[in-house]
This record gives C-alpha cells, sequence and structure tokens, in this order.
C-alpha cells in the first residue's frame, strides 16, 4: 500500500529516521523529480529532497533495483540471439524462438536477484525498492507518494502547518 499526496512548502522537515523502517537514519538519499518546459527550446529542470534512510535499507533498496538489469540482459542478448540464429539457420522464426527462450530464462535469475533483496529487508521494512518517491512540483507545491504509513504520519507531524492535499491509498 502506498500513500499521495501534496504539500506547500519551501522547506519541509524530515523526520530523523528511516523512511523505510523507521530506525535512526545513518544516511540520506536524494528522491528526485525533473519536468521539462518549453516548445521550441526545451528546458529540464530536476528538482529533489534528501530522504533519510538506514544503510541497511540503501542496501536492500539498491540489490531490489539492480535485479532488474537480468531482464534488460535477457532482452539485449534475445535480440542479438535471433539475429545469429535467424542468419544462421536461415529462418526467422528459428532465431525467434531462440531469442524467446532467452529472455524467459532471463526471468529465474531476477526472480533470484529480487528474492535476495526481500531477504536483505528487516521486518520493519516497508518496500524492498524506495520508500518515499518525490513525482511532481508546481511552484510550492510538491507531490509525494510514500509506503510507509508511519513514516508519513511522522512527516506530516513535523509539517503540520503547511497546507496539503488529502491522502489517497494508491
Amino acid at each position: 500500500m502506498a500513500y499521495r499526496f501534496q504539500i506547500s512548502a519551501n522547506l519541509l522537515t524530515w523526520p530523523r529516521k528511516c523512511a523505510c523502517c523507521g530506525d535512526s537514519a545513518d544516511k540520506h538519499l536524494k528522491a528526485s523529480a525533473s519536468r521539462t518546459t518549453g516548445k521550441r527550446v526545451r528546458t529540464t529542470k530536476t528538482s529533489w529532497w534528501e530522504v533519510p534512510y538506514c544503510s541497511s535499507c540503501l542496501n536492500h533498496k539498491a540489490s531490489f533495483e539492480s535485479a532488474g538489469s537480468w531482464l534488460l540482459a535477457g532482452f539485449l542478448f534475445g535480440i542479438v540471439t535471433w539475429y545469429f540464429a535467424a542468419s544462421a539457420s536461415n529462418s526467422g522464426l528459428i532465431g525467434f524462438i531462440a531469442g524467446v527462450i532467452l529472455l524467459l530464462l532471463s526471468f529465474w535469475p531476477y526472480r533470484q536477484a529480487v528474492k535476495v533483496a526481500k531477504l536483505k529487508m528487516k521486518p520493519g521494512c516497508c518496500s524492498p525498492g524506495a520508500a518515499v518517491q518525490y513525482i511532481e512540483w508546481h511552484g510550492t507545491m510538491h507531490t509525494f507518494v510514500f509506503k510507509n504509513k508511519s513514516y508519513l504520519d511522522s512527516f506530516l507531524s513535523s509539517n503540520s502547518g503547511k497546507k496539503r492535499s488529502d491522502i489517497k491509498e494508491i
């Protein structure tokens, strides 16, 4: 379960605990959002907030995010295999089947990598990936998605004087 809301502020106060597990934070991770403006001259601007995390949660987050590289590698090697198998056999169908088999085989190491990332999680962790996502901003209005309800409550308490939208469960 995740919680989406908007808050209006120039400065936000982040609770000094890990956004994922709630333990004391010893590091920070930038939650960033980018936007592009202009038609003829396009300008991209990135904004971010430094969200507190503990080292353990950053470790399982990095492991979880690197798991996707197995799927990318399977896709790329599948295309290369498709090309060479089709060329060698003079049959596009054989090349296609070989490429799809290689892609499907990449799901096994992907699942193993996700399993390893989940094993690194502590009992209080809310997600193997990012616990806080910065979605967008317009002026001083910022949109966030929090996955940890208790951290969200602490965040809202720390920023109680600021205007915000209703919280939507997503």
